[in-house]
């Protein structure tokens, strides 16, 4: 929040400045009473401040935060974002999708043909086949077993070889599912060349530069899918208001002439040693249609709420860098407007914090609607003057 003690004097620094500069450009001295008197209000009659769409109003207490200016990227949650890889070496058959192209979990994404593939089914086949042997073996033994005509160590072999089969069938079976191929359609002579990579989570697929035809190792990245339902604001704050940022806190940024509101969840504990900045994690909360993973953002942590004087955007006229409003009297020709010197401190939609060089009354009129307009009469009336 502005401090009006403060704000008061600063802006009479402001303005003594700029008086000061002028006078040193006309080589003269100007009283402040000489000031007064140079400062030409616009005086509009009814039918002209009707057309040019003039209202007035006064001060709107609005509830406004004291906020600290952030700014970083948006990233993708670590559970929302995952690379597709090849499990084995192979040449790239087929490609299924496109870059930008919205996928499913699952979806498949490239067909990839591997030798490694056969010798996985043989070795299955060879396993199931030896099973099949070892399990009428069993049977035999069993039977040889009850009617005594063999030794029950015989037995026991014949058992720890149906075992260790068995075993080596699960784990074969259990490797070819990652390749998505069922077991079951190995056994009856179904064998495949080729596997499916397929997509680890529902999103978006980045960038495709692989083409057939193309040799691709192991585990090396394929593509990139990002899901942009949930992402989150990775911010970095000044050392200077480090202390001021807490969990829990709001955090509001524009992007793409929307307005976007996360909540703080992680500090680090550590600044940057670069560019000394506290790096914080934010939560998106609501609606995060139209955000894109890595898009650069700027935005302001609310720090604290409290009722202050504002005025809409439109109340305040701009020179020479200065920002002033205009206070409306009337006058025999109709309505007569007072240029008042303001600092502005937070904004927040179409309101903006105010506070004037001058005490106003309370009942005082001020334009809410067409100040660019008076300013733009007032400096032709000054321009006539110097004339």
């Amino acid at each position: 929040m502005l401090n009006k003690t403060l704000i008061y004097g600063l802006i009479i620094t402001l303005f003594a400045c700029q008086e000061h500069n002028h006078d040193e450009h006309n080589h003269n001295q100007i009283s402040p009473d000489t000031a007064k008197e140079e400062t030409h209000n616009v005086v509009l009659d009814s039918v002209q401040r009707q057309k040019v769409g003039i209202t007035t109003g006064g001060f709107t207490p609005q509830n406004m935060q004291a906020t600290v200016k952030v700014a970083g990227n948006l990233i993708a949650n670590p559970s929302d974002k995952a690379t597709a890889s090849s499990i084995t070496s192979g040449i790239i058959q087929q490609i299924l999708v496109k870059h930008g192209q919205m996928v499913s979990k699952g979806q498949i994404l490239f067909k990839i043909q591997s030798s490694a593939l056969i010798d996985l089914q043989k070795n299955y086949l060879q396993t199931y086949n030896a099973l099949q042997i070892a399990q009428n073996e069993l049977k035999r033994q069993k039977l040889l077993m009850q009617d005594s005509a063999t030794s029950f160590k015989n037995y026991e072999m014949a058992q720890l070889e149906h075992d260790n089969l068995t075993r080596s069938l699960t784990l074969q079976t259990a490797e070819l599912a990652i390749y998505g191929i069922n077991a079951n359609q190995i056994a009856s002579g179904n064998l495949q060349t080729a596997y499916n990579v397929v997509s680890p989570i529902s999103g978006q697929v980045q960038e495709v530069t692989n083409n057939i035809g193309q040799q691709v190792q192991s585990h090396l990245p394929l593509i990139t899918i990002i899901n942009n339902k949930h992402l989150e604001a990775d911010l970095l704050v000044f050392e200077s208001n480090a202390s001021q940022v807490k969990i829990g806190q709001k955090v509001y940024f524009d992007y793409q002439q929307k307005t976007y509101t996360a909540q703080i969840v992680a500090i680090n504990q550590e600044l940057e040693t670069k560019d000394r900045t506290l790096r914080v994690h934010a939560e998106i909360v609501g609606s995060q249609q139209d955000l894109i993973a890595g898009a650069y953002i700027e935005g302001r942590i609310e720090l604290a709420q409290q009722n202050t004087d504002c005025l809409p955007n439109d109340a305040i006229a701009k020179l020479n860098g200065l920002n002033y409003i205009f206070v409306e009297n009337t006058h025999k020709e109709g309505f007569e407007y007072q240029q008042v010197p303001v600092l502005l401190g937070n904004k927040q939609g179409q309101w903006v914090e105010v506070i004037t060089a001058i005490n106003l009354p309370p009942t005082a009129k001020i334009v809410t609607q067409g100040a660019f307009y008076i300013m733009a009469q007032s400096q032709k009336s000054a321009a006539a003057h110097e004339h």
